[in-house]
């Protein structure tokens, strides 16, 4: 099977790449769910900025920390061997399954879904959620996965050896099935036909062809009917069991009041199978992952035999062994003690299914992950790195669609460009603004381009209006809107914040939870003052609890002044400090993780941590109302150098508490300029601000929902 298996994964790759790649373009994630052995799906998946992988894991969760710990210490403790995959595989088989090991480990997935609930393995799931995989973070045990029966409503045509059964007493009754690719040699087949007449147990043995293969009777002949006969000769004519020669219903057997235990290869499926069905095993391990299994429901799980040990497995296994293992669970108390056990199991798994049980619950969290609003890394917070927020200008070359435009610019997928026109990252005007200072040499190169005479000239829209008119940036709004040639876009592909999302047909309220932030779509019915939204601020000095009102000055240019008094026409500001702590200062690890700016502020032994709510205006009048109090946010390049300045020399702010006197408005206004050019530029990193919590009551129910852990309490080694 293998080459069959490696010929399907070189000749699917390419078409599995056109369709997550169709699909990325019309949907805004896209979610794979792959068998780990078929490695590419998850390394196509991440060529995809909307696309992730989850690996589906068939085999038990205990099988992977055995991969995973080399040293085994987990099992020793429960006194269970690992036997290592050269022995159970073929050479070939293992150098395949490493190199499916080393394309996951190159293209990390978002986790691992498995086949397995607590009750079967909990020590071994909470080992391997602290166990880095290359499948990814998380770990969803979802099992069992096959239908646990009866099922209610379930009707059809019924296998015959489940009329056989019917008519049998309750546990009586021993499964015999080694799968589909497991093959017993001729001589053991007949070994186990005389084991089985020898015990005199009732018996439902399914002899599949892969058994039977090599199995000669009569003279020679190799025919079904043959091979059927040879096993019935050894069995005899006392009519204690019924040999199935093809396909078995397994699931409806094993479900059977009839059937007592289940000798088996211990391949997980049917491992998982047997126990979800109350049914203990006798472990016949072949190769592969089932020595290990048969060592999980023997040795930890209590819920089975070795038939035979993996040790001997080169043997041919005499039929008197085989007899022991079959007495030793169906007729001794030894026997009658592993039944109630696998019962007591079969009982768990089953509630673990059930509402409110591990696995649903599990199951749960997959649905909602993976129908969970999208999280773009391109869309979030710039990542903690050097690199500042990602900001791009273009220019539209033709009359054209925004979404589109900005699609085929960026690479990015339509849908992924409607997200960030709706959540208002995006701003247009028909003249190319001026470039600020520390623009790149190609946004001057753009500016000119786009502002020539001759080019302004040719457009109609430009008409009557002035280049500093037609310099003015507004919100494109809709996805749909039209460009004309010439117009020009920022768009914000890292936003610090998303101004509006309020277009979109949200299947619910909080459209996203996520450790960075909550999206929340405000009801029609509530008032902005009915939204409670809380900050925390890292500020380099206490603050009083308390309102602090000041007023700001309405010209959009940081650092935005404020003053104490109440000024014509300035804004007013007023947030209430409610708590204020002592916290440590923010080591140099964790600074220089997340780049935090020093701004030439000398490290002190302590900061303050203050909760806020900000009961009017936006999150930047925080920033500058701290300033002015002379309590600057950390890391806050655009304030902490202003308030430096203020503390070195208190009338040099024009609307400080101290602020000198002026003879004319002329000689005011130069003093504002100067102090704005003088202090701070916008930071291009991380400072110690954050939407901590957002609250609201509605229909009579408070609905509350809070970040994650603030960046300066993270580890940056975790």
């Amino acid at each position: 099977m293998q080459p069959l298996f490696e010929a399907f994964c070189t000749g699917a790759r390419a078409s599995l790449a056109a369709l997550l790649a169709e699909l990325a373009a019309s949907h805004r994630r896209v979610v794979v769910l792959y068998d780990r052995m078929a490695a590419f799906a998850a390394a196509e998946a991440a060529r995809l900025p909307n696309a992730e992988a989850l690996g589906v894991h068939c085999l038990a969760a205990s099988y992977n920390v055995g991969w995973a710990d080399p040293g085994h210490a987990l099992l020793r403790r429960h006194g269970l061997v690992f036997h290592p995959p050269d022995a159970c595989a073929t050479p070939e088989f293992v150098a395949l399954a490493r190199r499916m090991g080393q394309e996951r480990r190159r293209a990390p997935g978002a986790g691992m879904v498995v086949n397995t609930c607590r009750a079967l393995e909990g020590d071994f799931l909470d080992a391997l959620r602290g166990i880095p995989s290359s499948d990814g973070p998380r770990l969803f045990a979802v099992g069992p996965l096959s239908p646990v029966l009866p099922l209610p409503g379930a009707s059809g045509t019924r296998h015959e050896c489940l009329g056989w059964l019917d008519a049998q007493p309750p546990s009586s009754v021993l499964y015999v099935s080694f799968g589909t690719t497991s093959s017993l040699r001729p001589e053991q087949v007949r070994e186990l036909a005389a084991a089985l007449r020898d015990s005199g147990a009732r018996f439902v043995w399914a002899l599949r062809d892969a058994d039977r293969a090599g199995m000669r009777g009569g003279e020679g002949d190799t025919t079904t009917e043959a091979l059927h006969a040879a096993a019935a000769s050894e069995l005899g004519p006392d009519g204690a069991g019924v040999v199935v020669t093809g396909w078995a219903p397994q699931l409806e057997i094993l479900a059977h009041g009839a059937t007592a235990a289940f000798m088996s290869h211990c391949g997980w499926n049917s491992t998982v199978e047997s126990i979800s069905h109350g049914k203990p095993i006798l472990a016949w391990p072949m190769h592969s992952d089932q020595p290990w299994d048969a060592e999980l429901v023997c040795k930890y799980l209590r819920a089975g035999v070795l038939v035979r040990p993996w040790e001997r497995r080169h043997d041919v296994t005499p039929a008197a062994d085989i007899r022991d293992a079959i007495d030793r669970v169906m007729a001794s108390e030894e026997g009658a003690e592993i039944r109630r056990r696998a019962g007591a199991l079969g009982e768990a798994v089953r509630g673990a299914v059930a509402e409110g049980g591990s696995s649903r619950q599990d199951l749960e969290e997959l649905v909602a992950y993976v129908t969970r609003y999208p999280v773009y890394d391109r869309l979030l917070p710039c990542p903690l790195q050097d690199d500042p927020p990602r900001i791009e200008h273009l220019v539209a070359r033709e009359d054209e669609v925004a979404a589109d435009f900005i699609a085929r610019s960026l690479g990015l997928p339509p849908l992924y460009a409607a997200d960030l026109i709706e959540f208002g990252a995006v701003y247009y005007a028909l003249v190319a603004p001026q470039p600020p200072p520390y623009a790149s040499p190609e946004h001057f190169r753009l500016f000119r381009e786009v502002t020539e005479p001759s080019v302004l000239r040719r457009r109609a829209s430009i008409k009557g209006k002035t280049v500093r008119e037609a310099q003015k940036t507004f919100r494109v709004t809709d996805p749909n809107q039209r460009l004309e040639a010439g117009t020009y876009l920022r768009v914000h592909v890292h936003p610090k914040r998303f101004p509006r999302c309020y277009q979109i047909d949200w299947k619910s309220r909080v459209i996203a939870v996520a450790d960075e932030y909550v999206v929340l779509d405000k009801p029609a019915a509530t008032s902005e003052k009915q939204v409670k939204k809380l900050y925390l601020a890292l500020t380099t000095a206490p603050v009083s609890t308390g309102t602090i009102t000041h007023y700001m000055r309405p010209v959009n240019r940081a650092p935005r002044l404020v003053s104490e008094d109440c000024i014509e026409r300035w804004h007013l500001c007023q947030m209430e400090v409610l708590d204020c702590r002592k916290v440590p200062w923010p080591s140099s690890s964790i600074r220089k993780a997340y780049n935090v700016n020093g701004c030439g502020w000398p490290q002190q032994e302590a900061a303050y941590e203050c909760k806020i709510n900000l009961l009017t205006g936006k999150t930047h009048q925080i920033r500058a109302q701290l300033a002015a109090i002379g309590a600057p946010i950390i890391g806050d390049s655009a304030y902490m150098t202003a308030a430096m300045a203020a503390m070195v020399n208190p009338s040099i702010n024009p609307f400080g508490r101290e602020r000198l006197s002026y003879n004319s408005e002329e000689e005011k206004e130069a003093a504002v300029e100067a102090w704005i050019a003088s202090h701070g530029k916008e930071p291009k990193s991380v400072i110690g601000l954050q939407a901590s919590e957002i609250s609201w009551d509605h229909e009579g129910k408070h609905h509350s929902y809070k970040a994650g852990v603030p960046w300066w309490w993270q580890d940056p080694d975790s």
